[in-house]
């Protein structure tokens, strides 16, 4: 009877190392769906980061000088991403304005009507300096048909150079 107890606790143990093998090298059911959300996880993380970089990346430098002079800096979509001055005037024109994130045609307007309201620029003054726009665009070329438009109607003159090709 001592040998049939020992025989039993033997195969006892040999049935618990079994058990425990088998959970240790059981591949688990979600491994396969986890690496693949995880995969997914990295690549959104990735493409927000490229976006982010593509869009606070500057493609085009544009300079308005008009009593005041202002410098844009625009991405490949038009929009403003960051807005400096380079006079007190402009600096006086930026202070009152929020111009980043807008489209450059949306954000000239605004430029435009602020520097009419507080008198840098005047379409009826006998004066041709307080008439004149000048638009100076640096890299990608820039759609500003709307604010030439307006402008226009406005009766300044302006002057667009737009990598050295100048549009009246």
């Amino acid at each position: 009877m001592d040998e049939d107890k020992t025989l039993i606790e033997i195969n006892s143990y040999k049935e618990a190392d079994n058990i425990a093998s088998e959970t240790i090298f059981k591949p688990k059911k979600f491994s396969k769906l986890k690496s693949i959300l995880l995969s997914l996880v990295i690549i959104v993380i990735l493409a927000a980061i490229g976006a982010s970089y593509a869009y606070f990346t500057p493609t085009s430098f544009v300079i308005v000088k008009a009593n005041a002079e202002i410098n844009l800096k625009v991405n490949r979509w038009d929009k403003i991403i960051d807005v400096s001055s380079l006079n007190t005037n402009g600096g006086n024109i930026l202070g009152s304005m929020k111009l980043k994130y807008k489209n450059i045609n949306d954000g000239l307007i605004l430029i435009l009507s602020t520097m009419e309201q507080n008198n840098y620029i005047n379409a009826l003054s006998p004066d041709k300096k307080d008439q004149k726009i000048s638009i100076f665009i640096s890299g990608e070329n820039i759609n500003t048909s709307t604010f030439s438009n307006i402008v226009r109607n406005r009766k300044f003159d302006l002057e667009i150079n737009q990598n050295g090709t100048i549009a009246n």
